[in-house]
């Protein structure tokens, strides 16, 4: 399967019990009604969209409504829960290819900061220590799946997201 867009790519998160996501909420009243009372993000389904991390739920409303009155769509904004940087032990985007793997991981919250790049059994090898054992077994089953998408994920010194796993997926694409 093959996903073309971030909208799709976010339909695929909600949707799969297999996959370890944050909750998601596509409407304020839903993710105040919810009554979750941890961090969030509001996000943008449009590439390089607004994107504005850890708020507390009143402050991601308001900035959400602001966005809104400004002309954003609504049907292009959605929020998610966020985990706090402190929990973060590397951000990953691994990939397939006919060559082999891989692998842009950084141990910092921003993956353009401190960017490692490895391929082949170098990334796998990389994958397996960041990530463990147990979350490239996991990986593999959404490249069993999604065989020529990247995937991207965190590792966490925590469990967290929906099915309480050290690994969040934030995206799986193709694009």
């Amino acid at each position: 399967m093959i996903v073309r867009s971030k909208m799709q790519s976010i339909e695929l998160l909600e949707k799969g019990t297999w996959i370890n996501a944050t909750k998601i909420w596509h409407e304020s009243k839903a993710l105040l009604e919810s009554g979750f009372n941890g961090i969030v993000a509001v996000r943008s389904f449009i590439p390089w969209g607004k994107f504005k991390p850890g708020m507390t739920v009143e402050k991601c409303v308001e900035y959400y409504s602001d966005l809104i009155r400004a002309g954003a769509r609504q049907s292009s904004l959605f929020f998610h829960e966020w985990e706090p940087p402190e929990s973060l032990i590397c951000i990953c985007h691994l990939g397939r290819t006919e060559y082999g793997y891989e692998l842009l991981w950084s141990r910092n919250s921003n993956i353009n900061i401190d960017t490692h790049y490895v391929h082949n059994a170098a990334a796998v090898l990389a994958t397996k220590y960041l990530a463990g054992e147990h979350n490239w077994d996991r990986l593999q089953e959404i490249f069993n799946e999604y065989p020529e998408s990247v995937i991207e994920f965190t590792i966490h010194n925590r469990r967290l997201g929906v099915l309480n796993w050290d690994m969040l997926v934030w995206e799986i694409r193709n694009y």
